[in-house]
């Protein structure tokens, strides 16, 4: 019998690990948490746990996920930042009910079209990687608010990000992407855009002033904007120019 499946054996017959590792957040749900451990898999006994809605591994030595993570079927946060990963993990995407991904700070170098699966996603926090692909998939995340893509590697935007009709807030800062997509006006729901040294003279398309809800643009004075843009600033819509 190997290590691994000695703990399993463990855990099944003691039936109480879920004491030592795992502290409760409301009646029939539970939060783990091993931040800063040194760990360079997913503890093992966290799969038999299906009562786990929260799962936060930040700052270990991880660079792969188990199969069995799709045990987990209750989750809907998951943290994952600043591990090993040098891709992304897909065996996240079989976690359904999940609301919340964070992989920043990880090597991750594309988001693949198994992101579409995850059709309850919120909150996607995958900032300081080197992406430079993202799957057009990612725009059938139609409950996305959320979207940091900020330190990458992206030239390029897949023009169905702006099928994304619910998303408030989009980072895209320190990239070196030329132009936004002309699409980028059916993101009526965006409030809030960070396009702070996004990219090299970065040519903002005309389409962008149809953006009516947006509130906040953070910017630097490389970026071209079109003229139509000067004539919206008013008391709801703040372009901050920072150097």
């Amino acid at each position: 019998m190997n290590l691994k499946h000695f703990f399993i054996f463990f855990y099944l017959i003691a039936g109480c690990y879920s004491c030592s590792v795992l502290s409760s957040v409301k009646s029939g749900d539970a939060v783990a948490s091993f931040n800063n451990k040194r760990l360079t898999e997913i503890p093992y006994e966290i799969y038999f746990d299906s009562s786990i809605i929260s799962l936060s591994l930040f700052n270990n030595k991880i660079s792969s996920i188990e199969s069995e993570i799709k045990s987990l079927k209750n989750l809907e946060v998951l943290y994952l930042g600043k591990n090993d990963f040098t891709s992304f993990p897909k065996e996240i995407c079989f976690l359904s009910n999940l609301k919340v991904l964070s992989l920043q700070h990880n090597q991750i170098d594309s988001i693949p079209d198994c992101i579409c699966r995850l059709k309850k996603l919120e909150r996607i926090q995958i900032n300081s990687n080197r992406i430079s692909y993202i799957s057009d998939s990612i725009s059938l995340l139609e409950k996305l608010e959320y979207l940091d893509l900020s330190r990458n590697a992206l030239t390029v935007l897949p023009t169905l990000l702006a099928d994304l009709s619910n998303l408030n807030y989009l980072d895209l800062s320190f990239n070196t992407l030329s132009t936004l997509p002309d699409s980028i006006h059916y993101l009526k729901g965006l409030r809030n855009l960070n396009l702070y040294y996004a990219g090299p003279l970065l040519q903002v398309p005309e389409s962008f002033c149809e953006l009516r809800f947006l509130e906040v643009v953070k910017a630097d004075p490389t970026i071209v904007f079109p003229m139509c843009v000067l004539s919206q600033k008013t008391n709801r819509l703040i372009i901050y120019v920072e150097p």
